[in-house]
């Protein structure tokens, strides 16, 4: 939406946006969820998802990995991950940079919220709202992941199916919905990117997390990784 300003409320620096009509697409696809609403739907958000892409900046292979090396250090930080493990992860990030080797690198900005609450929509539209946790990154691609993994409005199975005989043949789309279904692959590379989204997540979750749900989360990140 657009932004209108700035509000000092407590100390605390509010941005002001533009309203948007519409509801998000958790409540859109419950209250109607037939196939053709949600083939429809699915098109505006991978039209939305190809619009992002369009901000897409050169970047290297180096800054790539120095950025997975960020991330895993933070994650040694906050998790403490057992020798077993840590050999496990560096071993899935090394499968994942080999992927990347030859390939043209690049990043751009993503809200870091890319999840259906987010998704305001109406008959025409599909609006992405929420970037309290924009950054810049070449993992732009795990939106979603981050999508599948928090979509409840209907089964992932069922979207699964409901896709797979359409003209919709995006890769990264269809690869990331497998992950969280029981098609899921077995494919090492699948797995390694897999592993460095969760870790990503569980950096994410750390910050805001309680100690009891902080607790719930290491353990849950402890099967994962076994």
């Amino acid at each position: 939406p657009k932004p209108l300003g700035i509000l000092m409320l407590n100390d605390n620096e509010i941005m002001i946006e533009e309203g948007v009509n519409g509801k998000n697409l958790e409540r859109y696809i419950s209250d109607n969820p037939s196939q053709d609403l949600v083939k429809s739907i699915i098109h505006k958000i991978i039209s939305l998802y190809e619009h992002l892409n369009n901000s897409l900046e050169p970047s290297t292979f180096a800054d790539l990995n120095k950025e997975l090396d960020q991330n895993l250090d933070r994650f040694i930080e906050l998790y403490s991950p057992s020798e077993n493990e840590l050999l496990t992860i560096r071993k899935c990030i090394s499968i994942f940079l080999q992927n990347f080797k030859n390939e043209k690198i690049s990043k751009r900005y993503t809200n870091g919220d890319f999840i259906s609450r987010n998704l305001i929509v109406d008959d025409e539209n599909v609006t992405l709202v929420d970037f309290e946790y924009v950054n810049k990154t070449h993992l732009y691609f795990f939106d979603w992941f981050r999508f599948f993994k928090y979509q409840y409005a209907i089964s992932n199975d069922y979207l699964y199916n409901i896709v797979l005989n359409t003209e919709i043949n995006d890769d990264l789309f269809l690869s990331s919905l497998k992950e969280f279904t029981k098609y899921r692959s077995n494919k090492k590379f699948d797995i390694a990117s897999r592993l460095i989204f969760e870790i990503r997540e569980y950096i994410l979750r750390s910050d805001s997390s309680s100690v009891a749900l902080g607790n719930e989360e290491k353990k849950g990140m402890s099967n994962l990784i076994a």
